[in-house]
């Protein structure tokens, strides 16, 4: 075999040794038969679990002796990293993100990232709060020994919008001098 252990969905080719048959009879443990003498065979695992298959080759020779050779391939299951990320845009101070994991159950690990320099390893972070306005990419990693997936979602905190404000006052005839005070606040 090629792969006696592998993520899924995952093709796999035989490797047939036997010597003196002249056919086969090949049962890859999940329902499929075949007659070939180096089949290839799809397998995917949709579960949460290691799934096990168990293949079964006989090889019958032309005075119709029989041997069988057995193999096991393990297929592990790929995780589907998802999760949603809100509000994705909004105005500086407002800077906490809600976050929920829609992952799925599983045993996997995660790896999150917030695109400013923090992450974390929990399940589900529930919220993430910015600093400061700037543009973030979060990603996540779920992954198990053998098998991962990564998706990310991408945040913008807006720069707040300058409160201009001045005071001053002035009568008089004119010409007439008048002060100001500059009060506008700096984004």
């Amino acid at each position: 075999f090629s792969d006696t252990a592998a993520c899924s969905p995952i093709t796999i080719c035989m490797n047939n040794t036997t010597l003196n048959a002249s056919t086969y009879e090949w049962d890859f443990g999940d329902g499929i038969l075949d007659v070939a003498t180096n089949p290839c065979h799809f397998y995917t695992n949709n579960t949460n679990q290691d799934t096990t298959f168990h293949i079964t080759m006989v090889g019958t020779s032309i005075y119709g002796c029989t041997d069988t050779a057995y193999q096991d391939v393990f297929i592990y299951p790929v995780p589907n990293a998802q999760f949603s990320a809100t509000p994705n845009i909004q105005t500086f101070p407002n800077t906490t993100v809600d976050i929920v994991n829609n992952s799925g159950g599983g045993s996997w690990n995660y790896e999150w990232t917030f695109g400013d320099g923090s992450d974390t390893t929990v399940i589900d972070p529930l919220n993430h709060i910015y600093s400061t306005w700037g543009t973030y990419t979060i990603n996540l990693k779920v992954y198990s020994p053998y098998c991962f997936d990564i998706t990310s979602n991408v945040i913008t905190i807006e720069p707040p919008a300058p409160i201009v404000n001045f005071s001053g006052q002035g009568n008089g005839c004119r010409p007439v001098a008048v002060s100001y005070t500059h009060l506008t606040l700096p984004t």
